[in-house]
């Protein structure tokens, strides 16, 4: 129930409805602001995806060939980094693909 986090306020805490005035105030905030909030994120999450899937998986194939020789990590580190290299674009454009159509029909489904 998300009454806690509503404008209206709510009764148990003691906060003040807001008023009619600041609530459409609120909701048009909302509707012009969104679209410009999720390009923001969308454009922010795109270039983090695909720099650091590879370096995450870099670091997860060290951490798993630490007690193997050094020959064997390198050549396993450096094709599981140039996988992931080839497919972060793709797993990034995938979820924003995916993540801006649901928070725009979020927005503008259920926040009005």
């Amino acid at each position: 129930d998300l009454h806690y986090l509503s404008p209206s306020g709510c009764t148990f805490w003691g906060k003040k409805p807001w008023s009619r005035k600041k609530k459409l105030m609120w909701q048009l905030g909302t509707l012009v602001g969104a679209p410009v909030g999720i390009a923001l994120i969308a454009g922010i999450s795109i270039p983090a995806m695909i720099i650091g899937i590879p370096v995450w998986v870099g670091r997860k194939i060290h951490s798993r060939y630490q007690t193997t020789g050094k020959h064997r990590r390198n050549i396993a580190i450096t094709g599981g980094v140039t996988a992931s290299i080839f497919v972060s674009p793709l797993i990034a454009g995938l979820a924003v693909s995916i993540g801006v159509p649901i928070l725009l029909a979020y927005v503008y489904g259920v926040v009005p």
